[in-house]
């Protein structure tokens, strides 16, 4: 719980950082929900309910009030995301599933497509908050859309396909296998991908 860096906006922390684990280690209880990408090691979390093992590119959900045992090989590096205004729930570690049963889900809003529709699936493994701290899997075929300005904080991991984000003062940056992205709240980037993308996300929307 000491070894993180967290990002800063505007003078504030914001949600997302990124922590290095090395050895091995105790959290009594965790003080809110957080979504975790192991970005390179591997880290062994184990609780009551059992044992969660994260290799490179896998992620889980650490729940509030969950505490468990971990322990790093070598030295491990996470990216994570936390929700400030967690609800009390199962204090437990829900990994993300590796092969998740994707549902059919809404493309972007038609006014902000260029081109046709694309084909969106998505697979929620943690909602809480009434959706606005929100962890899964979301899959599409080719879009492109023009660039909207986020209204939450949203990290992504690329697990396949690529894709190109352009923000609005014209800086184009490129994506692809085993990146992860981050889009705070306020951010503005116009979307296009050529192939099938397949991401695991994080999504934070603070309180109105």
């Amino acid at each position: 719980m000491q070894s993180r860096e967290p990002l800063w906006a505007a003078g504030a922390p914001s949600a997302v950082g990124v922590m290095r684990l090395t050895g091995g280690g105790s959290v009594e209880s965790m003080p809110a929900d957080e979504y975790v990408i192991v970005i390179q090691g591997s880290v062994t979390l184990k609780d009551g309910h059992g044992t969660v093992e994260l290799a490179e590119g896998e992620s889980a959900v650490l729940l509030k009030d969950s505490g468990f045992v971990w322990q790093a090989a070598d030295e491990a590096l996470l990216a994570y995301m936390r929700n400030f205004e967690s609800d009390d729930g199962d204090a437990t570690i829900i990994a993300i599933g590796r092969a998740p049963n994707l549902a059919p889900s809404a493309a972007p809003a038609e006014d902000l497509l260029i081109g046709p529709a694309p084909l969106c699936r998505t697979h929620l493994d943690y909602s809480t908050n009434k959706g606005r701290f929100k962890c899964g899997t979301w899959d599409s075929t080719p879009c492109r859309r023009h660039g909207f300005r986020y209204p939450h904080h949203e990290i992504m991991h690329i697990l396949d396909g690529e894709v190109t984000l352009e923000d609005d003062f014209g800086a184009v940056h490129r994506f692809v296998q085993g990146d992860i992205i981050l889009a705070e709240k306020g951010s503005h980037c116009a979307w296009d991908s050529q192939v099938p993308v397949t991401k695991t996300f994080a999504i934070y929307r603070l309180a109105p």
